[in-house]
């Protein structure tokens, strides 16, 4: 895939991801005017799903036949189709996803049909026949440049807000700019300590709050993704839930990372349970499905 994708599509911010999610949007809200407002009225970021779509090129997306035919195009035709087949698996599904109202319930919906799209020829049709007339490549490569110029700037202020913001390692209350970047999730630990995940899209960075004190310290624990949730088990052990999909484990004591593990969506929501030395975790997944460690 390196052939065919730029450079960027696969470093640590996944700035080419990004902004072939943007085009996306775009192209929904040509082509699918009435998914596109739909997505827009329940507040659903139907990019969570389709990124992974385009990261993978439909690999586990889609079954193993349907995935021939798509790598077929692909192959011969470079990464605009995937566009094209984006499109219109989501039409193909348009009567369903309209009938969902809430996020997990449609991610599982659109999942599910996209496990059991055996019906190849009305993929190919609806992507190449019915989404006539649809956009050139150079209108794709004039929105491509456009949105890489806007993530990169952002990301480049981003990093520019954490560098004068959290000079230091310490900050009272008062000084805290809550303009500055995004209150994610936070979850109380051992000792009267709160730890809380500022980020963006791009990045997520923990801090420690001293409530007693009125404190907060940088722990510098960052991960190139945004953070949904997090949960602290046992008082030792936080787990955060991120958008790629990744759910890490940070040791409170030693203040690192213990270990990260790669789950099949992002992670929305965490809670655990605790039975004598048994503790189980549980991660609501962006695609209706519930997984659980121990």
């Amino acid at each position: 895939t390196e052939c065919y994708f730029p450079s960027n599509y696969y470093d640590s911010g996944l700035i080419g991801a990004q902004v072939d999610q943007f085009v996306l949007k775009d192209l929904i809200q040509i082509k699918a005017p009435e998914l596109y407002r739909h997505f827009e009225n329940i507040e659903v970021e139907i990019t969570s799903l389709t990124l992974n779509w385009f990261m993978a090129v439909f690999i586990d997306t889609v079954p193993f036949e349907t995935l021939l035919r798509i790598w077929d195009c692909f192959l011969l035709e470079g990464p605009k189709v995937l566009f094209r087949f984006a499109v219109a698996l989501l039409i193909m599904n348009r009567d369903s996803i309209i009938t969902k109202t809430d996020t997990i319930s449609m991610m599982k919906q659109i999942k599910d049909s996209a496990k059991n799209l055996f019906d190849v020829e009305s993929l190919f049709k609806i992507a190449f026949e019915d989404l006539k007339p649809f956009a050139r490549r150079k209108d794709i490569a004039v929105k491509q440049a456009y949105y890489t110029k806007m993530l990169t700037e952002k990301i480049l202020k981003r990093q520019l807000s954490f560098t004068n913001a959290f000079t230091n390692q310490d900050y009272v209350f008062p000084e805290i700019n809550p303009c500055t970047c995004t209150l994610d999730c936070a979850t109380v630990v051992s000792g009267g300590l709160l730890w809380m995940v500022f980020g963006s899209q791009f990045e997520c960075r923990i801090f420690e709050v001293n409530i007693e004190r009125g404190i907060m310290v940088d722990l510098e624990l960052t991960y190139n993704s945004r953070a949904y949730c997090m949960n602290c088990i046992r008082s030792n052990l936080v787990l955060v839930g991120t958008l790629s999909g990744t759910l890490i484990g940070y040791s409170v004591e030693n203040r690192n990372i213990q270990w990260a593990t790669q789950l099949s969506s992002s992670v929305v929501c965490i809670t655990h349970s605790t039975k004598e030395e048994l503790t189980r975790a549980y991660c609501g997944l962006s695609d209706g499905s519930l997984a659980i460690l121990e």
